[in-house]
């Protein structure tokens, strides 16, 4: 199942214009597009647009979402987004091939050492991977997904820290 978490409810309404509005089911609007069929519903100041096969009477798991850290997370210099894809699978929740880390030295060390996320290398990129128990988790799994996204950013900028300090002392 998909769920994106979209920020900037402006950017949202321009993002599906092309989608034809069909119903409307307990606050959940339908559309429809080349994609295919989803549904969509404000919340205080983020929309959340599902698949169709999402099961809308699960849809408070999405109120009151905390997603300040995520706001910043998002905005990153040369990268800003006004979204996040997740896929729901198998009890798990994962980022998409959108949110594509690069690999970084030391990867299964750091792997090893966590234990409510990882960072799931296949052969396109780095994608962050979390268990749920159920769907109910999911704002604990939202939270981990946001606490990978920190780890991955703080630990590219240390390695770049330590390669600008390392060159500094070689070329002396």
């Amino acid at each position: 199942m998909l769920v994106e978490i979209h920020l900037n409810l402006l950017e949202f309404k321009n993002s599906i214009s092309n989608y034809i509005l069909e119903t409307e089911e307990n606050g959940w609007n339908k559309i429809r597009g080349f994609e295919g069929e989803y549904y969509y519903k404000e919340f205080n100041g983020y929309t959340i647009l599902v698949s169709a096969n999402f099961p809308l009477e699960k849809g408070y798991i999405f109120e009151n979402l905390k997603i300040n850290k995520l706001r910043e997370i998002l905005d990153q210099p040369g990268k800003v987004k006004y979204y996040l894809t997740l896929d729901i699978s198998d009890n798990t929740l994962t980022t998409t091939k959108e949110d594509c880390f690069d690999p970084f030295p030391g990867i299964d060390i750091v792997n090893g050492m966590l234990k409510d996320f990882q960072f799931f290398r296949d052969e396109c990129c780095v994608r962050i991977i979390t268990q749920m128990d159920s769907i109910d988790d999911f704002p604990i799994a939202l939270n981990r997904i946001i606490n990978g996204f920190q780890l991955y950013y703080s630990i590219v900028n240390l390695q770049e820290q330590v390669a600008i300090n390392y060159v500094k002392n070689y070329i002396k």
